[in-house]
């Protein structure tokens, strides 16, 4: 009998990663005259879609590799700790002053 694998882990993912960006953008638009330009609006946007992209990736690939079968909570609650590690680490890369703003 053959390992019981998660069924489509990347199609469960990716979904996670379009309600996020859904959610996002609708937070970019009401806040979108707070935005310098529209480059800065863009270059928001394009942030936001590497970093739904890149979780959604990770866990469709772990949840592919993994021996038991994900549920889709466990792939949700992955997908979002993923997201949040790496908003963490990215607000770090631009220094502690854009977590507290």
């Amino acid at each position: 009998m053959p390992p019981l694998r998660t069924k489509r882990p990347y199609a469960k993912a990716f979904l996670c990663a379009v309600v996020i960006f859904i959610i996002g953008m609708g937070v970019f638009f009401a806040g979108a005259d707070l935005l310098p330009s529209p480059e800065g609006f863009s270059e928001a946007m394009g942030r936001l879609a590497v970093n739904v992209i890149l979780p959604a990736l990770l866990t469709g690939f772990m949840a592919r590799r993994a021996v038991r079968p994900w549920s889709m909570g466990k792939i949700v609650s992955i997908f979002l700790l993923t997201f949040a590690l790496l908003a963490v680490v990215q607000a770090l890369s631009y220094g502690t002053s854009a977590i507290l703003t």
